[in-house]
């Protein structure tokens, strides 16, 4: 990937069509702008469902920062749980 900005990693060919169509209504660089990411942050994101937000941060983050993600236990008491873990 040779364009790290925030505003290439949001249209970038490693995120699935489906979240790239969803930037209009979820204005990725606006929100991570607004909350001042910067890629040398460590950045906890919680319940990142299917990983929208992810698929952003992980290459922003990669070089000088650090990702955390805290998701449902593999054995969660909710049916849900596991199996959208899984589909993370």
């Amino acid at each position: 990937m040779t364009d790290s900005t925030l505003e290439a990693l949001v249209v970038g060919k490693h995120r699935s069509a489906q979240n790239v169509a969803r930037n209009d209504a979820r204005h990725p660089v606006e929100t991570l702008t607004f909350f001042g990411l910067q890629p040398d942050m460590t950045v906890l994101e919680v319940l990142p469902a299917l990983g929208w937000y992810t698929e952003i941060l992980a290459p922003y983050l990669a070089e000088r920062g650090r990702l955390y993600v805290a998701y449902f236990s593999p054995d969660g008491l909710m049916p849900y749980m596991p199996k959208v873990l899984e589909m993370y």
